[in-house]
C-alpha cells in the first residue's frame, strides 16, 4: 500500500511538473503575443505619426508655395512693366539686368512647381519639352560644385516628351542626387537618352505608343537584392539620415505621367534607372528664346485677388496693355461689381479671378454665381496652384482660360487678347 501511495504522489509531482511546464510555455506564447501586439500598435502610431507629420509638412509647404508665387507676379510684373519702359526709352543695357531677373523669376517657379508636387501630388500640367534640355539643366543646377560629372549621350534628334517640366525636372533631381550620393569620392553619371516604341509594351507596363528613355547609371555603392525591391516604398531608406520620399516620389509622378520607371543594381558596381515616358506629338516651343510679343487690347477687365499688391500690379499691366480695369478683393465684391456693371450699362469684357481667396469666396465658387447672372461671361482663372483641378480642367468650370502664378505681362497679354479680342 506504501508502494502504491509512492507511485501516486510521483505520478502526481510529474503530473504539476507537466501541468507547470505547459502553464509557462503559454505564459511564454501569450507573452511573446503580447510583445508582437505592442510593437505592431507602436508601428501603427509611428506610421500615423509620420502621415500627420507629412499633412502638416504638405500643409506649409503648400501655403509657402501660394504665398511664393505672389511675390513672384510682384517682383516679375513690374520687372516686365520696367523692361517695357525703358525699351521704348532705349536704354538695353539695363533692359538686360532686367533679364536676367526675369530669369531668376522662372529658376524660382520651378521651386515652387517642386513644393506644390510635394503638397499636393497634383496631376501633371503636360506640355511638349525636350527631355534633353531638361536633363542638362537640372544635373547642372543639382551637381554644380560637386565632385560628380554627367555625360549624356543621345541618340539621334530625340522626340518631344508629353511631361510637365516641374515635376520631371524634380524625378531626375532626385535621380542624380542619389548617384552623387552612392558616389562619395566622385564619378561620372552617365546618362542615355533614346527614342523608343516597344514591341513588348506590356512587359515594361506601357500603353502601346512612342516613348522616349532615359537612363541614368552611376557607378556607386549599389544596392542589395534585399532592400532593391522596397526603394520606391515610402519611407524606406537605405541611408542613415533619409526620409524615404524621393523615389516613392519619382515612381508617383512617373506612373501619372503614363511612363514607368525600372531600376536594377548590383553592390560594389552601380545602379541604374530607366525611365519611359511618352513622347509628344507637338512641337517644343523654347519659351527662353521666343521674342515677347504683348498683345494691346481695349475693354473694362474686373481684376479679383486678395492680395492688394498683386492685383494693384496686374491692374497695372493691363492700364499698361491698354485696358481698363477695376479691382476687387473676393468673389463678393466681384459679383456685386459686376451686376452694378451690367445695370448700369457699363458691362465688363472679361474678369481675372484668383482660384484661393483667404477668408473669402474664391473663384470656384464666385463663377458659379455669375454664370447664373451672365452665361456668356468671359472669365479667366487665376492661381499659384497650378496642379489644381480647376486649373486642369478649367473649361468644365465655365471659364475661358488661366493664368498661372507668377505672372507675366506676355502671357497675361495673349490669354486676355484670345479671351477678349478686338474691342472697338
Amino acid at each position: 500500500m506504501a508502494r502504491e501511495e509512492m507511485i501516486d504522489k510521483k505520478n502526481e509531482e510529474l503530473q504539476l511538473r507537466e501541468d507547470r511546464k505547459n502553464l509557462e510555455a503559454l505564459l511564454e506564447y501569450r507573452t511573446a503575443e503580447l510583445h508582437r501586439e505592442i510593437d505592431q500598435r507602436k508601428m501603427m502610431e509611428e506610421e500615423l505619426f509620420r502621415k500627420e507629420k507629412l499633412e502638416s509638412l504638405s500643409i506649409l509647404a503648400s501655403g509657402i508655395a501660394h504665398d511664393f508665387n505672389n511675390i513672384l507676379t510682384i517682383i516679375s510684373g513690374n520687372n516686365s512693366l520696367a523692361n517695357i519702359i525703358l525699351e521704348e526709352k532705349g536704354d538695353y543695357e539695363v533692359c538686360e539686368l532686367l533679364d536676367e531677373i526675369q530669369r531668376g523669376v522662372a529658376q524660382a517657379r520651378e521651386l515652387t512647381e517642386q513644393l506644390m508636387t510635394f503638397s499636393r501630388g497634383g496631376m501633371p500640367v503636360k506640355e511638349a519639352s525636350s527631355i534633353e534640355e531638361l536633363v542638362q539643366e537640372t544635373a547642372s543646377f543639382i551637381l554644380r560644385g560637386s565632385n560628380v560629372r554627367t555625360v549624356i549621350s543621345m541618340s539621334g534628334q530625340i522626340w518631344p516628351a508629353n511631361i510637365d517640366r516641374g515635376q520631371i525636372g524634380q524625378v531626375f533631381q532626385n535621380l542624380l542626387l542619389n548617384a552623387a550620393q552612392a558616389m562619395p569620392g566622385g564619378g561620372v553619371i552617365e546618362i542615355y537618352i533614346s527614342n523608343i516604341v516597344p514591341e513588348t509594351a506590356e512587359a515594361l507596363a506601357l500603353k502601346s505608343g512612342r516613348y522616349i528613355q532615359v537612363v541614368v547609371q552611376d557607378h556607386g555603392n549599389g544596392i542589395s537584392r534585399e532592400d532593391l525591391s522596397n526603394i520606391f516604398v515610402p519611407y524606406f531608406s537605405t541611408k542613415e539620415r533619409g526620409h524615404g520620399l524621393g523615389l516613392a516620389m519619382a515612381y508617383s509622378i512617373i506612373q501619372k505621367h503614363d511612363g514607368n520607371i525600372k531600376v536594377s543594381s548590383e553592390l560594389g558596381i552601380g545602379s541604374t534607372f530607366e525611365i519611359y515616358l511618352p513622347a509628344s506629338e507637338d512641337i517644343v516651343i523654347n519659351k527662353g528664346s521666343v521674342t515677347r510679343v504683348n498683345f494691346s487690347g481695349k475693354g473694362r477687365i474686373l481684376i479679383m485677388d486678395d492680395d492688394r499688391t498683386v492685383r494693384n500690379t496686374l491692374g497695372r499691366m493691363l492700364r499698361q496693355l491698354g485696358y481698363e480695369t477695376d479691382l476687387a478683393r473676393d468673389g463678393q465684391d466681384t459679383i456685386e461689381m459686376y451686376v452694378e456693371a451690367r445695370e448700369a450699362g457699363a458691362h465688363y469684357h472679361a474678369v481675372i479671378m484668383d482660384l484661393t481667396v483667404a477668408g473669402g469666396m474664391g473663384a470656384q465658387e464666385a463663377m458659379q454665381r455669375l454664370l447664373k447672372i451672365d452665361n456668356e461671361i468671359k472669365a479667366i482663372v487665376s492661381s499659384g496652384y497650378s496642379t489644381d483641378e480647376v486649373m486642369v480642367n478649367y473649361n468644365n468650370y465655365g471659364f475661358c482660360g488661366i493664368l498661372e502664378k507668377p505672372i507675366e505681362i506676355d502671357s497675361l497679354s495673349r490669354v486676355l487678347f484670345e479671351a477678349v479680342g478686338l474691342q472697338e
